[in-house]
């Protein structure tokens, strides 16, 4: 705004209302560039970085409430997604104000009207692009479409959207989708076949069977790094919700271990 002022002061005390016009057109362009380089890659963005408690508070919030749009995406509310998101809590240990709190960005994300461009986009400025936590948000996200054991058409939207809100690759929904859906059947139904055990530890870290062995340790490394907790944490991830980097971590782990046994028999 002030650039438009200046610009229009200076323009009228030199040439009159030409130059009042003129000057008010490049300080609109001053005050525009301006408020880019805030909002992008230049020095204002470190303004805009949010401390560390508001990084948590912000993931936290806005997880639970993406949860309760995907689960409004069908039309209405099942009960089966409030068991999912009920589970999901329990596995977190919430309890108290930090359960209410959930259940209340649960209720604000199904509501009509719920902006949700924009509140991921919030997430993503106010995480600085962390890179990691974004894609651990997506999955989180992927992971609860799929808590029924299937992923509607209306549910893939809603995902689709996030990723682009997110900034994230075309291409990593589909990736996310098979590995969450290995990983949902290496970690619960272990009384599967050997053979189908071993498919699921590949589709897991992202891999075909047919993936040599240093494919796989450097898929590992990668997976690995990506969900280090303590890493995570770092970067924003409430301790709340540390548990899921744990249990993504052990099942990167078993799926590695499975493939490694496999390999020397």
């Amino acid at each position: 705004m002030w650039g438009r002022i200046v610009g229009l002061l200076l323009g009228l005390a030199f040439a009159r209302l030409p130059g009042a016009i003129l000057g008010f057109v490049v300080g609109w362009w001053f005050d525009r560039a301006l408020a880019r380089d805030f909002r992008g890659a230049g020095f204002g963005k470190h303004w805009h970085r949010l401390d560390e408690a508001g990084r948590e508070q912000l993931f936290f919030h806005t997880s639970f409430a993406v949860m309760g749009h995907l689960a409004k995406a069908k039309g209405r509310v099942r009960e089966e997604d409030i068991h999912a998101a009920s589970a999901l809590m329990d596995r977190l240990h919430l309890s108290g104000e930090k359960r209410r709190a959930a259940q209340e960005a649960f209720r604000e994300g199904k509501a009509a009207g719920y902006p949700l461009e924009a509140s991921v986009q919030a997430l993503r400025e106010g995480l600085a692009g962390q890179q990691d936590l974004l894609q651990l948000f997506m999955e989180i996200q992927v992971a609860l479409a799929l808590a029924d054991g299937k992923l509607l058409v209306a549910e893939r939207r809603v995902l689709e959207r996030v990723r682009k809100s997110l900034g994230l690759p075309e291409r990593l929904l589909d990736a996310l989708i098979r590995m969450a859906k290995a990983g949902q059947a290496f970690t619960q139904a272990p009384e599967q076949s050997r053979y189908a055990r071993l498919g699921q530890a590949y589709a897991l870290l992202g891999l075909e069977p047919d993936a040599d062995m240093q494919a796989v340790r450097r898929a590992y490394k990668k997976a690995m790094a990506e969900h280090h907790p303590d890493k995570l944490m770092a970067k924003g991830l409430p301790a709340e919700m540390q548990e899921l980097a744990k249990e993504r971590a052990q099942a990167i782990q078993a799926a590695y271990q499975q493939i490694k046994t496999q390999r020397s028999a």
